[in-house]
């Protein structure tokens, strides 16, 4: 292990896990035709084209930020305090 590494709780482990996997299906769900989000149940992909593909590149360049901003923030927090 790296010099001040920590280990990572397993319920956080399992909920990030979770969450990026169907935050990535329905993702690309919204711009792929083929996806089927909702297989075996239902064929349908109701997400397709919910926003644009340009719209849906701004809404994650704009999340990475604000993702960085809150780290920055926690980080600052956490030598200062």
């Amino acid at each position: 292990m790296l010099a001040g590494a920590r280990l990572i709780a397993w319920p956080a482990a399992i909920v990030g896990a979770l969450v990026g996997t169907y935050s990535h299906v329905l993702l690309n769900s919204v711009m792929h035709a083929d996806m089927r989000p909702f297989a075996p149940i239902s064929e349908a992909n109701t997400a397709l084209r919910l926003i644009s593909v340009g719209g849906l590149h701004v809404l994650g360049v704009v999340s990475g930020v604000f993702g960085a901003l809150l780290l920055g923030v926690s980080h600052r927090r956490r030598r200062l305090g």
